[in-house]
């Protein structure tokens, strides 16, 4: 997949459509590709974070340190203006033209599902690469349609997390294939106090990570990005990256905060 169109969304826009050089699934960026060492054929879409649109926040619990050190404004590529201007236009595509980019996103997974299938790996799509949406009440008939994928996302919504943790102990009323870790804020450490005593992972951002935080056993986020492998009541640690490394608002936790 590198480069297609919205067909049914430029009949919408009369030829112009908001995305019409990109396509909704990216298929490689340095942190998914290092899971297909796990045997996993990796995916995302990047939509625009917080307010980056300038029309929509996709991110409606990000702090002020969240969306300050987002990666996915603020490192590698992503700061380009050609990779911000095709997430803006996919973003536009998803709030504007809701069914055509679901229908789309649909064909995207049928043809990841095939090209897993002949290179004999398991399909793995983050659907919110830079955005916190919650999916399983937008598009659940998609997700429960691809049961041989796994579905995974980073979230900072405490009450969406509480629900993915309750329903699939529950074992109902929560896609089966599709898997939150929570993320921590300089503003939320009690919520992921009690995500962790519930038995839910939680990403941490460290300047230098620990071996335990409070308690925790701390593993290495930055080796893959499949959280769906993580053991219940761990902590993620991923690095400081971008301007994450200079950040000072308590969102970054610093050696002597650990």
């Amino acid at each position: 997949m590198a480069k297609g169109c919205y067909a049914s969304a430029r009949q919408k826009t009369r030829g112009r459509s908001p995305c019409r050089r990109a396509w909704i699934l990216t298929l490689s960026s340095k942190k998914i590709n290092k899971t297909r060492k796990y045997g996993i054929l990796p995916a995302v879409i990047y939509l625009s974070p917080s307010t980056e649109s300038a029309r929509w926040n996709l991110c409606p619990n990000a702090s002020e340190g969240c969306s300050a050190c987002c990666l996915g404004h603020s490192s590698g590529r992503m700061v380009m203006p050609t990779h911000k201007a095709c997430r803006i236009r996919r973003t536009e595509f998803f709030m504007e033209y809701r069914a055509h980019f679901l229908a789309q996103l649909r064909h995207e997974l049928s043809l990841l599902v095939g090209r897993a299938k002949r290179k004999g790996l398991r399909p793995a799509v983050r659907l919110n690469g830079s955005s916190d949406v919650p999916w399983e009440t937008i598009a659940p008939e998609i997700i429960g349609s691809f049961p041989q994928v796994k579905f995974y996302d980073y979230t900072k919504n405490v009450q969406r997390m509480h629900r993915f943790l309750a329903r699939r102990q529950a074992g109902c009323g929560w896609p089966l294939n599709y898997y939150l870790t929570f993320s921590r804020s300089e503003d939320n450490e009690a919520d992921c106090f009690r995500i962790l005593e519930l038995g839910g992972t939680v990403a941490v951002v460290f300047d230098r990570a620990p071996k335990t935080w409070y308690g925790a056993r701390v593993i290495d986020g930055d080796r893959h990005d499949a959280r769906f492998f993580d053991r219940p009541g761990v902590v993620i640690g991923l690095s400081a990256k971008g301007k994450a490394r200079k950040d000072s608002s308590g969102f970054v936790v610093r050696e002597r905060m650990a």
